[in-house]
This record gives C-alpha cells, sequence and structure tokens, in this order.
C-alpha cells in the first residue's frame, strides 16, 4: 500500500469522524427525547442514544444512506427494542435499585491517603524513567484505551513493537513503583 492510499484512508476516516460528530451533534438531543419518552429508567437515556452511535461507527458511516435522519430512528428503534429484549431476558423489572444508603462508607484515614499519594508518586516516577516512545505508548493504551493495531499505525511501528514497549513499561512499573 502507497502512501497515497494511507493518505487517502485516512482522510475517509477523518471525514467519517467529523460527519459522525456532526451528526452527534444535530441529533443528540432529538434522540434523547425519542428514549426518555420510552423508558421509566432516565438514567438509560445516555447509553441507549450512545448505543445508536457505536452502531452508526461500526456500520462505517451514513455515506451511502439517502435520508440520514430516518435512518438514524430507525436505528434508535432497533436499540429500543434489542434493549427491551435484553431487559425481558435478564428479568430487568425484577432488579432492586441500590440508594447511597445501602452502600456502605469507605472512609479514607490519612494514612490511606499519605500511602496512595506515595504509590501514585512512585508509579509516575517509574513512567518518567521510561524512554519516550515507551512512554507514548503506554500512555495511548492505558489512558486513551487504544487498542495495539491502532496503536502501532499512529506510531508506524508494528504491532509486535507495540507489545514489546508494553511488556518493557510493565516490567519497569512493577519493578520500581511496587516493590
Amino acid at each position: 500500500m502507497g502512501d497515497g492510499e494511507a493518505d487517502r484512508r485516512e482522510a475517509a476516516a477523518r471525514d467519517r469522524s467529523a460527519r459522525i460528530e456532526a451528526l452527534n451533534r444535530r441529533y443528540r438531543i432529538p434522540l434523547r427525547r425519542f428514549f426518555g419518552s420510552r423508558t421509566r429508567r432516565p438514567d438509560d437515556i445516555e447509553d441507549l442514544v450512545q448505543e445508536v452511535f457505536v452502531r452508526l461507527i461500526a456500520r462505517g458511516g451514513l455515506e451511502d444512506v439517502r435520508a440520514e435522519e430516518n435512518y438514524l430512528f430507525m436505528t434508535a428503534a432497533n436499540v429500543w427494542r434489542d434493549s427491551g429484549r435484553k431487559d425481558m431476558s435478564r428479568q430487568r423489572s425484577r432488579h432492586a435499585t441500590l440508594a447511597d444508603h445501602h452502600h456502605p462508607v469507605d472512609t479514607l484515614s490519612p494514612e490511606v491517603v499519605a500511602v496512595g499519594r506515595e504509590d501514585l508518586r512512585r508509579v509516575l516516577v517509574a513512567i518518567q524513567e521510561l524512554p519516550l516512545r515507551t512512554q507514548a505508548i503506554f500512555a495511548l493504551q492505558r489512558y486513551e484505551e487504544l487498542s495495539y493495531s491502532e496503536i502501532a499505525r499512529r506510531q508506524g511501528i508494528s504491532v509486535s513493537a507495540v507489545e514489546k514497549h508494553m511488556m518493557k513499561a510493565i516490567a519497569h512499573l512493577t519493578r520500581q513503583a511496587f516493590r
């Protein structure tokens, strides 16, 4: 694959991403209303809206769809129907909602806070001791939650090289921060 092909793919991915973001801005509130008028659990609304966009992304966008609004709301209806099926199979209506008073209170003593801060300091120092590329790969995987293949594409290296950098980072952190 030549550089021109890679550039075209990258541009197409950026275009898809921008288009989906524009759809998100335009339709998020109408989709929230759509689900809000149907569900008794307001906490589920955002998850249902998110699922519409997950399915849209998995499909690859709406480039070949003429009536995008119709397609989005058809997808929303399918998400709603699938959600209902899951709720039925899991008997979700029989689940009890836990209130704050059901959860035990975990008070943090000054000692626990001090130990946690010291652990954090050791981890940060250990990360800073890593080579810059290993730091970047570690951050992309652990903080950005990117897959090894996505990191490899972004860094211009092989997936195997990403794996080696991650193993190096984890081994170093284990030795330095958790001894």
